[in-house]
């Protein structure tokens, strides 16, 4: 199973700044490449409280801030590590995969936390892919930036999730036509 992942976080360091949310939304690749986007239900887990070694970036601090939103942390870290991992392993019989926009910012943050909670990771980093190198790929001349983002809710786990399969899908379908 494919797994769309977001996450936000309190700054741009995958080794000093922590996650303060996470979102995975699992998906049929096979039927995406067809024009189809069937997913399952999500995971997602606000307000995680940050491991003590990671630390809030000032202007990432500010423009959460500025923007509203909810800067608790009430969640225990290694508990919402696990309960992803045990949401991964029943919604995957195979090796799963990890999807994510930017692949190189998301996937160092989530190994990292999970290192750091003393957990296994259960995304393989052979098993990243990054949704930007699609699109690419699939169609060079589509305009990832080219979907209207407002139905979604941004910088959000899960609106960015989805909006990420959205681009997706309409890359492919922008091939298909």
């Amino acid at each position: 199973m494919d797994f769309m992942v977001d996450i936000e976080t309190t700054g741009l360091n995958s080794a000093s700044n922590g996650i303060t949310e996470l979102a995975a939304v699992p998906f049929n690749f096979t039927a995406l490449m067809r024009g189809q986007l069937i997913t399952r239900t999500p995971f997602v887990i606000s307000n995680l409280r940050r491991f003590k070694s990671r630390v809030w970036d000032v202007d990432t601090l500010e423009w959460r801030k500025k923007h509203g939103h909810d800067l608790s942390e009430t969640v225990d870290m290694p508990e919402a590590l696990a309960a992803l991992a045990d949401y991964v392993a029943a919604n995957s019989s195979a090796k799963p995969v990890f999807w994510a926009k930017p692949s190189h910012f998301d996937y160092p943050f989530v190994a990292s936390h999970y290192a750091e909670a003393g957990l296994t990771c259960p995304w393989h980093r052979r098993d990243i892919r990054d949704v930007a190198t699609f699109c690419t790929t699939v169609n060079p001349s589509f305009d990832m930036y080219s979907l209207d983002a407002s139905p979604f809710n941004t910088h959000t786990g899960l609106g960015d999730c989805m909006l990420q399969l959205r681009t997706m899908l309409a890359c492919v379908k922008s091939v298909s036509k």
